[in-house]
C-alpha cells in the first residue's frame, strides 16, 4: 500500500494492511512518503511488515538504476 501525503503513517493504517495481507497470506509493504510514527515502526517490526518512506524508496530506485 502506498500512502503518498504529507502525514506520516500511524499504527491504524498498518493494522489495515496487516488485516487485508493476513487474507492472502502475504507479506505486507506499506510505503509512506512522510514516513512512519515512531509506534507505528515498532508495530511494524512486531508483525514482521516492510515499511519505506519516499527516501528508502529512491535510493532502492537508485540501487537498481546502477545496477
Amino acid at each position: 500500500e502506498i500512502k503518498w501525503r504529507g502525514r506520516r503513517a500511524g499504527v491504524k493504517e498498518l493494522q489495515k494492511l496487516a488485516a487485508a495481507a493476513e487474507t492472502f497470506a502475504a507479506r505486507p509493504w506499506f510505503i509512506s512518503r512522510a514516513g512512519f510514527t515512531p509506534e507505528a515502526e515498532a508495530f511494524a517490526r512486531r508483525h514482521e511488515m516492510m515499511i519505506s518512506s519516499q527516501t528508502e524508496v529512491e535510493q532502492l530506485a537508485e540501487i537498481v538504476r546502477r545496477a
